[in-house]
């Protein structure tokens, strides 16, 4: 059972999968596997979003960011293109190096240098000092 705070991303995930992904939204659900890959891509979605807020992104960014990460692409149109991701193994496997990615990318914001904020505030013509 999906929690309330859950709840809204699994419905968005739920029709970006219908709308998007029809193939793979049919044979997870055959499967019985859609609500628990549902339910499991809102918890990684959830957690990476907070992670960026706590990074200093603003909460837009935020949900930019975890929404580009972790929305599977859409389905080819014509039968005739092969599929950018051969199975929903290799998916996953996607979805676990972008999200090493992610985080990896968010631990290095966290270990930067703090004198890198200071070039950073100097502003053209203004007071920074001579090199």
């Amino acid at each position: 059972m999906t929690d309330d705070i859950l709840h809204p991303r699994v419905e968005v995930l739920r029709e970006h999968y219908r709308d998007f992904l029809p193939k793979a939204y049919k044979e997870l659900e055959e499967a019985g596997r859609l609500e628990h890959v549902l339910e499991e891509l809102a918890r990684n979605m959830e957690h990476d979003e907070m992670a960026a807020v706590q990074n200093g992104y603003r909460p837009d960014e935020a949900r930019e960011i975890t929404n580009d990460t972790w929305l599977p692409r859409p389905e080819p149109e014509t039968d005739d293109e092969p599929l950018p991701i051969a199975s929903f193994r290799e998916l996953l496997k996607e979805v676990i190096d972008l999200q090493q990615k992610v985080s990896e990318a968010s631990s290095s914001r966290d270990t930067s240098p703090e004198g890198d904020d200071e070039a950073d505030d100097a502003q053209p013509g203004g007071s920074s000092p001579a090199r």
